[in-house]
This record gives structure tokens, sequence and C-alpha cells, in this order.
């Protein structure tokens, strides 16, 4: 079996975890014996062009290369879709693939007409919402996209948004992209939604739910870490943006009103970092604030705590750091909200709270018995995020699509 995957960057090239997820499905199939391919965007770094001992990387694609950049993403939306049509075209005479695997959102922006089953693999909510900052949001015309873009605190990851954020020519013409973006589902012939937030989403725009099935992200785990912090003290962590949306003057808010002995660190980078220094300050709490950490040692920072607190307000897709935390042994608690469902189950594995609720996450801290969660179930929770087990479902997946493309050629409606 032959499988491209269209991914606008690729590892080391890294912008999210749509990145981190491409390279390790990539990995773990070619593995079991798929012939994976990979086309990306283009480097000047000479090391990125070595090519890989399990799959094949052609970086050959046009694209800006700094999203938060305003000149970098007028080059992603004129060069990347058209880049994308000719480069595919172009591979699919070169290697005859089975199928085409699309990662990132941006991908679908240049699917091409062609007989060979199309995967999108959806990563995000901003597809049915330009940013996902209201729950179970889909936008249906201009009115609910403007009042979605005046009420976000950021457009993407565009620096200095203020000028456009209130810019009709620059709304209308945002709006035109979202509307192109979800009329090219209708060239995808199945989806592969990464939680059930985002399966639920795709069903409200009109996708068959024998079209969908839901994929979670694969999460290696360094089983050789062990967690010895001691349960006498609680020793929080957050590891995130330092924005308002991910919940982090909820959490602040909470550990203000916490009478119990504990200590809480941040890792992460974000424009409010000076207000959350000046919160801490005000209110003295026993909180440190760190820079951003290596993926990499995501895991070790984690088994040095005990909770790791996800207070995110938004329709988070899945929630990486849930699972990188119990695999760590440390107790995930989160707002229940998007993904994230998935992946906790109530007083098994982790808790959930309100989202939004600095009380409700108060109450949660203050009553927390860190003896009650078996580190059993912890570890056992993990193991269905292993490379093994997700690339296996995706190989029955591909086999399953592959089989339906012989005997019909039609396409999903969308409504």
């Amino acid at each position: 079996m032959k499988v491209l995957f269209i991914s606008e960057y690729f590892p080391p090239d890294t912008k999210g975890g749509g990145e981190i997820s491409c390279f390790l499905l990539a990995k773990y199939l070619s593995q079991k014996g798929i012939e994976v391919h990979i086309l990306t965007s283009k480097s000047k770094n000479k090391h990125l062009n070595l090519k890989n001992k399990d799959f094949k990387v052609h970086r050959l694609l046009d694209t800006g290369k700094n999203p938060s950049s305003v000149f970098s993403n007028i080059k992603r939306i004129i060069f990347f879709p058209n880049s994308v049509k000719k480069n595919t075209a172009r591979l699919l005479k070169k290697y005859k693939f089975d199928l085409i695997h699309y990662f990132n959102i941006t991908s679908i922006d240049g699917t091409i007409n062609t007989k060979i089953p199309k995967i999108m693999h959806l990563n995000s909510p901003i597809i049915f919402s330009p940013e996902a900052t209201k729950k179970d949001n889909i936008i249906k015309n201009y009115s609910e996209f403007d009042n979605s873009i005046l009420d976000s605190k950021k457009i993407g990851k565009i620096k200095n948004y203020w000028f456009f954020k209130y810019n009709p020519l620059f709304k209308k013409f945002l709006y035109t992209k979202f509307k192109s973006r979800i009329s090219k589902l209708k060239n995808i012939n199945f989806f592969i939604p990464i939680s059930s937030s985002l399966k639920n989403n795709l069903k409200k725009i009109g996708i068959k739910d024998k079209e969908i099935e839901v994929l979670p992200n694969i999460i290696e785990t360094n089983k050789s870490i062990k967690n010895k912090c001691p349960k006498d003290k609680l020793k929080i962590i957050y590891l995130g943006e330092y924005v308002d949306f991910k919940g982090v003057f909820d959490l602040l808010k909470a550990l203000k009103n916490l009478k119990r002995n504990y200590v809480c660190d941040f890792y992460g980078s974000g424009s409010e970092k000076g207000k959350i220094l000046n919160f801490i300050k005000d209110n003295s709490l026993n909180v440190k604030v760190n820079g951003k950490i290596p993926h990499k040692k995501v895991p070790i920072i984690l088994a040095k705590h005990n909770v790791l607190v996800f207070p995110s307000r938004i329709e988070e897709a899945f929630g990486r750091v849930l699972v990188e935390a119990m695999a760590s042994g440390c107790i995930p608690i989160s707002s229940f909200i998007g993904g994230t469902k998935d992946i906790i189950e109530e007083g098994k594995n982790g808790y959930f709270f309100e989202p939004g609720n600095s009380k409700s996450l108060n109450k949660l801290l203050k009553t927390l018995n860190l003896g009650k969660i078996n580190k059993n179930n912890l570890k056992n929770s993990v193991k269905r995020y292993s490379g093994n087990n997700i690339s296996s479902n995706l190989i029955n997946i591909y086999k399953s699509i592959i089989h339906k493309a012989n005997k019909t050629d039609k396409f999903i409606n969308i409504k």
C-alpha cells in the first residue's frame, strides 16, 4: 500500500500538534510495511531535506514560513493551494498512490479531482468557527462569522491583529476563504477527527456517520520515568499558552482562595505573561512562571508534579498534555470541554470542572485526594494512544476505504 500524506509543515519544521501527529503516524505506518510519502513545504535548511529511512519526505510546496506574520499568511493564501494541486498531481503520476491523506486544515485547499480516495485528518475545530471560542459553535452566515471574529482575542496566530479584526474588507476576505474551505469538504471521501467533539461537528454540517471514524493522536511515552512526587502537598503544573482563553486566570483565581498547602509551576509563553505575573504578585500566590520548554522535556517536568490543570475555555480538539500527564503519573484536572471528554473518565483517571468556573476548580483542588486515583489506572489509560494501536486502526480504515473506492466513485454529499 502506498499512501501520500499532505501537510503544510513537517518536523523538524513544526508549528503545532498536527505536524507531530503526521510524523508519528508516518513512522508507525512505515514500520508496519506501508509505503508512506509526505508532501510538505520547501526548506532552505539542507538537513531538513535528508531522506528518512522509514518514509520519504518531498519538500516541494510553496507557502509562508511564519503563521504569525501578516506577509507570510498572504503568501500562504496566494501560493499554497495551487502548489499543493500541482505537486500532488506530479507525485501521483510518479508513484501511483492508493490514497491521499490530508493533514492540517490548510491542506484541503489544494484538493484535486481524482478517483483515488482522499482522507481528511481533522485536528482542529477552526474549520467550523474561525477561533472556536464558543462551545460547539458552527458558523452559518457572515453575521455569525463577524461576531466570532469580534469576540476573539486573536486571528489565527497573527500578531498585531487589531487592525484586521475591525477591517471589513479583511473580514469579508476571511469569510470567503472560510466558506470556500467548507465547500471543498465535498471532495473528501472519509474523515478522521481526533475526538468525538470534532466528529459531532462534522455531522452537524451534513457528513454521514459512516464516513467518519474517530482516531486519537499517538502519544509516545517514556516508561522509564517514575513519578516520585510526595502526596502530602499539591504540586500543580500548568503547561500551555499564557492567554486568557486557555483559562490561566481561572486557575490563578482558584489558587487565590485555596486554603491548602500547594506550589504551582507555569510553563509556556504568551502575550499575557505580564498580567499573570502582576496577578501573582498582587495576590501573593505561590506560583512560579517559567518559559516554554522543549517537548522532549515535558514528561520529566510532569513527573515532578502530582496534578496537571488544563483549564481551557475553548473547544480543544484533543488535549495531548492530559495523556502525557497520565503517563508521567500526574493526575489531570480539566475543564469539561471539547476533546478532553474522550480522555478523562471522572474519578478513574482524572477530574473535570466547569469551564471558566474558578470556584468549581477551587473546590476540586481543595478536596482532592491525591491517593484516590490508582496509578495503574493512569498507565492503563495511556495504552490506547500507543503508536502500535493507532497505526493498526488506521491501516484497517485505509483497507476499508480502498475497498469501497473500488466499488463506487461517489463522493460525500455536504448539506
